[in-house]
């Protein structure tokens, strides 16, 4: 396995370059490059053969590295088409060389544009410029600024078309925490969710993902369902993580206090 820092060997125009040797590339907080050891995070390149790749994701948590449950499978069509496979969702890449950088489309299975913007390679893995995302109904999801592929700003819209809050980041050098500690946060949640009588007497279960932000006093704001399960237990663990009116300790990146978009999963379990 060859292992490099940061800057990768298939910024070549030959699609095919990428294909060549198994690669990782290392990262710190904000996509900053790393060593092995002070890396958080980390993308693993494996050929599987000629022009399939596989692509890991994994965190160090707890100077241990954990891989994501999904791994992504790379084809390649042809000399400007990637396909994407990540568990059950397809993402089709379309690129194009100009100058020192590619031009990146993604797109959802139902042709819907997914993604855009410039990077220094057609995966892409290094976003540099403006990049524009949007949800699979073709609204707006957010821009975002990169400069050395690290995130510099952005700005984020709801489902629904609201706007959300500027400038959020989500990988920081230092992770916003409950005051506490996650013990004391689960102790919350639990003493606080109340399991809806016809979500039980239903059989709904399962886990309600909640976003919210931390802002630079500790402060939460802008709490919403980023994955529910039904209406039911999603209003509620809503109403209960909403009523969080407790202090956290802010975010840091670069020495700075920040916005970091936290989730929060809330568990509802039948016995």
């Amino acid at each position: 396995m060859r292992s490099v820092f940061f800057f990768i060997t298939f910024l070549s125009s030959s699609v095919f370059a990428f294909c060549q040797n198994d690669t990782i590339i290392y990262f710190k907080a904000n996509r900053k490059p790393a060593t092995e050891i002070d890396a958080i995070e980390s993308i693993q390149i494996e050929k599987i053969k000629d022009g399939k790749l596989k692509i890991i994701r994994q965190k160090k948590i707890d100077d241990k590295w954990i891989s994501s449950d999904s791994k992504e499978i790379v084809y390649l069509l042809n000399d400007s088409t990637l396909k994407i496979k990540s568990g059950n969702k397809i993402t089709l890449r379309k690129y194009k060389k100009i100058n020192d950088t590619f031009l990146v489309r993604d797109y959802y299975k139902n042709k819907q544009l997914k993604k855009e913007g410039f990077s220094t390679t057609f995966l892409p893995i290094y976003f540099e410029g403006k990049v524009m995302s949007y949800y699979e109904s073709g609204q707006l999801k957010s821009i975002e600024y990169y400069k050395n592929n690290q995130l510099q700003s952005n700005q984020y819209w709801l489902r629904n078309g609201e706007k959300y809050f500027d400038n959020i980041f989500s990988s920081v050098d230092t992770k916003p925490e409950f005051l506490g500690g996650q013990s004391a946060l689960r102790m919350y949640i639990a003493i606080n969710v109340s399991y809806p009588q016809y979500a039980r007497e239903n059989g709904i279960q399962g886990d309600v993902y909640i976003n919210f932000v931390v802002d630079e006093k500790g402060e939460m704001d802008g709490v919403y369902v980023y994955k529910g399960v039904d209406p039911i237990i999603d209003k509620e663990a809503l109403k209960v993580i909403s009523g969080m009116d407790l202090k956290w300790k802010p975010g840091i990146l670069d020495g700075k206090k920040v916005k970091v978009l936290f989730t929060i999963p809330v568990t509802f379990k039948l016995d």
